[in-house]
């Protein structure tokens, strides 16, 4: 606890910077940085245990504690390392759930709405496989990109490039059916990103193919 050892109550000590640390573990195995297991302490079973508080109550005092439990991995196409970046995609998405106060979706038909601003909408479904939807919106008339890339920054799809007026839009993107010079290429299961350019405004989000 405290991020100590149990038995000597000692601080850890992280191998890649010789500093004291709160987290034993505390690398990025997808990059091979900082400090990752097998290094000092031999790989095998990890379990963690956290504890909150204490907390100063008065009889009939409520406290509220927000947990989220979040899987990533055990299916087929997806190994241990990429696990580990659907873990951490999942992560920000819980995070920016509970900043958000927990949003519920209205439904509406806003397709007939004028947006006052540019936005850039997370797609759904996602992860998705084949095909997935993109919402965003303008509220000019104004000439508009909205283009695909891998994880290496390599441009896979242009799904919008044209003078759109002002709305909002849904697009359609399917790894089934690349345009014209990609066709016949295999995307992989792993994170895309998606950018919206729309004069000076440009905005980019991560969506996952998981096959």
């Amino acid at each position: 606890m405290q991020g100590k050892y149990g038995i000597t109550g000692e601080f850890f000590i992280d191998p890649s910077t010789n500093l004291t640390t709160t987290y034993a573990l505390s690398g990025n195995p997808v990059t091979g940085t900082g400090w990752l297991d097998g290094i000092n302490l031999q790989a095998g079973d990890r379990r963690l245990g956290f504890s909150t508080g204490p907390f100063q109550m008065s009889p009939g005092d409520i406290q509220t504690i927000v947990i989220a439990e979040i899987v990533a991995g055990a299916t087929p196409g997806v190994d241990h390392i990429a696990a580990i970046s659907l873990l951490k995609y999942y992560g920000d998405i819980a995070q920016n759930f509970y900043d958000s106060n927990f949003p519920v979706s209205v439904s509406q038909n806003d397709e007939n709405l004028t947006p006052t601003e540019f936005s850039l909408s997370q797609n759904y479904p996602n992860p998705f496989n084949p095909n997935t939807s993109i919402k965003y919106a303008i509220s000019s008339t104004q000439f508009v990109t909205l283009k695909v890339y891998d994880l290496l920054g390599r441009e896979v799809a242009i799904l919008v490039n044209e003078e759109k007026p002002a709305g909002v839009y849904n697009v359609q993107f399917t790894i089934n059916n690349l345009p014209a010079g990609r066709q016949g290429v295999q995307l992989s299961s792993g994170i895309y990103f998606y950018k919206l350019q729309v004069g000076d405004f440009i905005e980019t989000k991560k969506m996952i193919l998981l096959k």
